[in-house]
């Protein structure tokens, strides 16, 4: 027999949306060319994209101008058709996702 108890909680704030709401990774899968969208704070941005073997492909930090990144991931002698992991990380913001590449 099991007993559960619940506890009523009461609302007082409405917290922040979240982050990863904001950061969109497109399209995926994708045939090499790659989108990421985000509202800029202007701080810098640290972007890595690691292989289907977990190996680093691309690693970069700096201040991006604008709301968008476009990565050609043909450019990059490593890339082949996988599935890669992106992380993007700004002003406490962070987001991983997979993608494929086809």
């Amino acid at each position: 027999m099991f007993s559960f108890t619940t506890v009523a909680q009461q609302i007082t704030s409405i917290e922040a949306a979240d982050p990863t709401d904001t950061i969109h990774i497109y399209p995926n899968p994708t045939h090499g060319l790659l989108e990421i969208t985000f509202q800029n704070d202007h701080t810098p941005v640290y972007l890595v994209i690691y292989s289907p073997l977990g190996g680093k492909i691309l690693e970069q930090t700096g201040i991006v101008k604008g709301d968008k990144i476009v990565l050609d991931l043909n450019k990059i002698a490593s890339a082949g058709t996988g599935i890669y992991l992106v992380r993007f990380v700004q002003s406490g913001r962070e987001i991983n996702r997979s993608i494929i590449v086809e």
